[in-house]
């Protein structure tokens, strides 16, 4: 099965899981907008926020703005642009599936699981203490740094600058690129 057909299917089956329905998005003030459901087709200029615990699922979207994952939320996104940073902190999940482009730093700390699969990051990417992470497919324009995760597999994955993968409980992949200096990556 072709990798765009099978994250769609995922896609679906999360927004299944989820039980939540389309939602107009919520402003929060502060040019910010918070996603608690689906957001689909459509053009946000303003920040974005995935609340405590709360599920957010992207489809579609072009964000022009910074998302926060907050403390044991989840993120999942499929075919989108963000035009900014991404953060996210304990506990979170994050999953970005189907050619999501970020313009943007990503910078991850103490999450649950974290995929990036089949997507371009522009600019550096950063995962540090997190539980589970998976690179597959994906370009990351900018600097890569893995370190203190537990399990972390990076296949087929192109870094056009540095890469460093160090301290890491478990490290498996291959078929990777590395452009620039790589201190310890697959």
């Amino acid at each position: 099965m072709n990798r765009a057909i099978l994250a769609g299917s995922v896609i679906v089956g999360i927004a299944v899981t989820m039980s939540i329905s389309m939602i107009a998005p919520a402003f929060a003030g502060n040019n910010t907008i918070i996603c608690d459901g689906i957001i689909a087709f459509d053009s946000i200029e303003a920040n974005v926020v995935v609340p405590k615990g709360e599920e957010c699922l992207l489809l579609a979207e072009t964000i022009n703005g910074n998302i926060t994952i907050e403390r044991n939320a989840e993120l999942v996104t499929f075919a989108d642009t963000i035009n900014g940073n991404i953060s996210g902190t304990n506990g979170c999940e994050i999953r970005f599936f189907g050619l999501t482009v970020v313009n943007g730093n990503v910078s991850i700390r103490n999450c649950s699981e974290v995929e990036i699969d089949d997507n371009v990051i522009n600019g550096n990417v950063s995962i540090k203490g997190s539980d589970f992470v998976e690179l597959d497919g994906t370009e990351i324009n900018g600097n890569l740094e893995v370190l203190r995760n537990g399990e972390v597999e990076i296949v087929e994955t192109t870094v056009n600058g540095n890469a460093t993968c160090l301290k890491n409980d478990e490290l498996t992949g291959g078929t990777n690129t590395y452009l620039g200096k790589n201190d310890g990556c697959p």
